[in-house]
């Protein structure tokens, strides 16, 4: 009668134990273990983010002061500076005309597309200073930049600034005699924070997480993406881990469980922090287990409610159930039955079931083929974008060096020379920036316009026909798309044919939710058969003959890289080429209702 216990029980509580054993324990076992790894996974990979962003950030606010300390040592040796230091105050005459001739021509052609610098200012070791924003207390400004430059090296960035905003740091830079090799005075460049940090308002760290610069020396907030909290005391705990390690990071009990990852940099001495809270990190990892946990329940109660029902209608048909179960200890089991007479739900559940399996089977081969178009696309990007890489030539030592020659020739009167090495300084300032990057169309219609001119300064028979009949203001596009148009025109369309590039025309113009943009010349244009591989290949994406011909990939990839960004049915178009001349058409995104230029 013992051995028999388990035939005396019901079967609703059966089907009980079987849920409680079998389902509820094994998932709620798993769900303990899912979510404690989770958190972990989440907070491993949170803290390696937080950790490559700092770094990231550092690294950029580094090059920006490294590349002015560069940028600012033309200064230190130009022949006005140094008369200037070197003048005797005492003499107002010649002190005047130093004055003036630095302000009106030394610190106009530093300050140039400089947004971010609010003041420039020579200060002497005799008592003279000039500044771009008129007088201030040069003794006293000299003592106070000569503290913070003692034994400090001859490049430093101290702030904030008294004399301007809380967010006004100062970059102090020494300058020594050019024969007696001894320190004459500081250079004193004004910067507002805000603008070289702006990027840093655009980085999210969820919705309660914030990204901050600090001053260890002062032991305040310099910038914090919460306006607010510029110029609040730095919290004693994190202060001393900053004092302690260069890097790192630490979870802050008394802050709120808030994760704080830093860095030092290394040319202002300043913190970089990026902060966020534990509960940012894990908040939808909890919300999805407590809407785990309440399905879970749900179906168990459900599940229930059926087996009480099921086992119900089973008693009135067990001895028919018994035959059928008789039949199937003969060894028939090779197939799911779907002809049951007397439960069609079973008939269904079965049914239902190989239409899932199949339905599941099309849906992996549809999510395989789309990974793989997907690898595809990244590794088309990629070959796109390291071929434009190649194509690139060093713009910040070219920048450098022109900003040099420019500034030479404003002092010798040379302005053609000014000019030319000018628009060369702002091509290769655009071309520092990524070439993907998304920009008004605006800025690359300025930037080809200074590309043409230059043409034309090389080449006095070279017209351009430029015409502008729609919307710019609100068009998009990314950088270095123009110009390779431009140059496929003027090399193969003009020089490949032995001829003269004497003419080209630009025209703009405003479509259904696009601006297009018409290079059109008159050189010896292409064969019929290149003209139509091409526009097959904008247009269908594939091509037969040039994938391997290196000299025609540079329209495919201007137009892979619009396609890529903004998708169907932005890219390039061979409108027509003939003996007479090529136009091919740019289309960019451009949002409706911008007004016409």
């Amino acid at each position: 009668m013992r051995g028999n216990w388990y035939r005396n029980i019901p079967i609703l509580q059966k089907f009980f134990y079987l849920i409680l054993i079998f389902v509820l324990a094994p998932f709620v076992c798993l769900t303990v273990i899912w979510s404690a790894q989770s958190n972990r996974t989440v907070e491993r990979n949170a803290s390696a983010y937080s950790e490559l962003l700092v770094r990231q950030l550092t690294e950029r606010l580094d090059a920006y002061f490294e590349n002015l300390e560069s940028d600012a040592s033309p200064l230190l040796t130009n022949a006005l500076a140094i008369r200037f230091m070197t003048t005797d105050p005492t003499n107002r005459y010649d002190m005047f005309a130093a004055s003036r001739a630095v302000q009106s021509t030394l610190f106009p052609t530093f300050t140039y597309s400089r947004a971010e610098l609010q003041n420039i200012s020579l200060i002497s070791s005799n008592g003279g200073a000039v500044s771009s924003h008129g007088g201030f207390d040069a003794e006293r400004r000299f003592q106070e930049v000569e503290e913070e430059m003692f034994e400090r090296g001859n490049f430093r960035v101290i702030g904030p600034s008294p004399y301007y905003s809380r967010s006004t740091v100062t970059a102090v830079q020494r300058i020594f005699g050019i024969y007696s090799g001894t320190p004459i005075g500081y250079l004193l460049l004004d910067i507002d924070l805000n603008r070289i940090v702006d990027y840093i308002r655009n980085v999210k760290l969820g919705d309660t997480g914030f990204v901050w610069i600090a001053d260890p020396d002062t032991r305040r907030i310099l910038f914090h993406t919460n306006g607010e909290r510029i110029g609040d005391q730095v919290e004693e705990t994190l202060q001393g881990a900053f004092e302690r390690v260069r890097r790192g990071q630490l979870t802050s009990e008394r802050i709120g469980a808030t994760l704080f990852t830093y860095e030092l940099s290394r040319t202002t001495g300043w913190i970089v922090v990026s902060e966020v809270p534990s509960a940012e990190l894990t908040k939808d990892l909890d919300r999805l287990r407590g809407l785990t946990l309440f399905v879970v329940v749900v179906l168990v109660a459900v599940v229930l409610l059926l087996a009480g029902g099921f086992s119900y209608s089973i008693t009135n048909t067990m001895r028919r159930l018994q035959r059928q179960m008789r039949k199937a200890g003969a060894g028939d089991y090779s197939l799911l039955p779907e002809d049951h007479k007397h439960f069609q739900e079973i008939n269904l559940l079965n049914r239902g079931y190989n239409n899932m399996v199949l339905e599941i089977r099309r849906y992996v081969e549809v999510v395989h083929l789309a990974d793989i178009r997907t690898k595809d696309l990244e590794i088309r990007q990629r070959e796109s974008r390291i071929k434009q890489l190649q194509a690139q030539i060093n713009p910040h030592f070219l920048y450098n060096s022109l900003e040099f020659i420019n500034s030479y020739a404003i002092v010798s009167g040379i302005l053609p020379i000014s000019r030319m090495a000018s628009a060369l300084a702002k091509l290769f300032r655009y071309s520092v920036k990524s070439i993907d990057d998304v920009v008004p169309l605006r800025e690359e219609l300025d930037h080809i316009q200074i590309y043409l001119q230059i043409q034309k300064d090389r080449n006095v028979d070279f017209q351009v026909d430029w015409e502008e009949a729609g919307p710019v203001d609100r068009a998009t596009s990314l950088r270095f798309v123009l110009q390779p148009i431009v140059e496929n025109a003027l090399i193969h369309g003009y020089q490949r044919h032995k001829l003269s590039a004497d003419y080209l025309r630009i025209r703009i113009r405003a479509e259904a939710g696009a601006a297009v943009v018409t290079v059109a010349d008159k050189g010896g244009g292409m064969p019929e058969a290149l003209l139509r591989e091409y526009n097959q290949y904008f247009q269908e994406g594939r091509w037969s003959t040039l994938k391997d011909d290196s000299t025609h990939l540079g329209l495919a990839n201007v137009h892979e890289r619009l396609r890529l960004r903004f998708g169907e049915p932005f890219g390039l178009f061979i409108r027509h080429s003939s003996p007479e001349g090529t136009e091919i058409e740019i289309r960019v995104p451009c949002e409706e209702g911008a007004s016409d230029v």
